[in-house]
């Protein structure tokens, strides 16, 4: 005669790595007989408590992170084999382990589409703001370096009728280049999908080779998605095929470019400026070379808010949770990444 079932067996357990709006906890919580387990601190847990918290309950059924929070196999057996589904509130997914999901036979969901504006938007706020040296100007007026009216002081690039080298021309990559006719930009590209004529027609984007596009570009903006081809992609050799005053923004992720490389070059290139909206490690220590002072007329370093807008992070909770209710419903989740 069998046993029968536990109470962890039943009831599904949810445990949510972040503090998110009541309303949409509120949600999670309605999921009939459910348990929620929040970390209820807008800080990250740590990999033992991340671990502790899967654990908790008997195991987690499922769990809503975020890019921080790394899903591996200790994640995977803390919870005892119970895990149905990871809703990543994220479009990426480099911080989840695959494999070992699959083998779990979990499934697993993302975010996207809901970035696209916000992100692109922030893109072309971050080139302008290291071609024009905003942040160094704003700076200035609060240190008093503001001084009497002088011709050369602040001066920057013009975005205007420059050539733009995109790199990864996904949905934000279009919706860059996009916003680049504005400025009668020249956009080319490239990327793991080729050429793509019908975006080149709607757009007048152009596809060109790798090298050409370093090299001929006054700017070069970074929008791929970090695998294991594209880790490390950008080194000393990319980066020195680039012009003597290019403008270099990264918005994908910060390991696609080896950072001590880029600390190298803008050194030896004191008008090559770098606009950053993401590092490696997040946050960057206070004491790493991109943040020296000697580079602070060089580098622009944001906090990752490319999709830091209201409505996109009210958007991307929305598809999160709603990716763990379907889930859990045996239904078809609203983003699903294919295992």
């Amino acid at each position: 005669m069998s046993s029968s079932p536990s109470v962890s067996d039943l009831v599904p357990v949810i445990v949510v790595t972040r503090r998110l709006p009541a309303p949409f906890l509120a949600r999670l919580a309605a999921v009939p007989n459910a348990a929620l387990v929040v970390h209820d601190s807008d800080a990250p847990p740590s990999p033992a408590e991340l671990e502790r918290l899967v654990g908790a309950r008997g195991g987690a059924t499922a769990l809503l992170c975020t890019l921080s929070d790394a899903v591996g196999a200790g994640v995977l057996a803390a919870a005892r084999g119970r895990l149905r589904v990871v809703s990543s509130l994220s479009v990426g997914y480099s911080h989840v382990d695959v494999a070992a999901l699959r083998a779990a036979g979990a499934r697993l969901g993302n975010t996207p589409g809901v970035l696209t504006d916000a992100t692109a938007d922030l893109v072309l706020a971050l080139t302008l703001a290291a071609a024009r040296r905003v942040v160094e100007a704003a700076a200035a007026v609060r240190s008093g370096a503001w001084n009497a009216w002088t011709p050369f002081w602040m001066t920057g690039k013009d975005l205007s009728r420059a050539r733009v080298g995109i790199i990864g021309m996904g949905r934000i990559g279009e919706a860059v280049a996009q916003r680049l006719r504005g400025f009668a930009c020249e956009v080319v590209y490239d990327g793991r999908s080729g050429a793509k004529p019908e975006v080149d027609a709607r757009l007048g984007t152009r596809w060109v080779a790798r090298d050409e596009l370093l090299a001929s570009s006054d700017f070069v903006i970074v929008l791929c998605a970090l695998t294991p081809e594209t880790r490390g992609m950008i080194g000393r050799a990319q980066l020195e095929r680039m012009r003597e005053d290019a403008v270099f923004v990264n918005a994908s992720r910060g390991e696609v470019v080896v950072q001590e490389d880029l600390v190298a070059v803008l050194r030896a290139r004191p008008r090559m400026r770098a606009g950053l909206d993401v590092c490696s490690p997040e946050p960057l220590p206070l004491d790493h070379a991109l943040l020296a002072p000697d580079l602070a007329a060089q580098v622009t370093l944001l906090p990752h808010i490319g999709s830091a807008s209201d409505a996109c992070r009210e958007a991307m909770c929305d598809i999160a949770v709603r990716n763990v209710v379907s889930a859990l419903a045996g239904e078809p989740m609203v983003a699903e990444v294919a295992l």
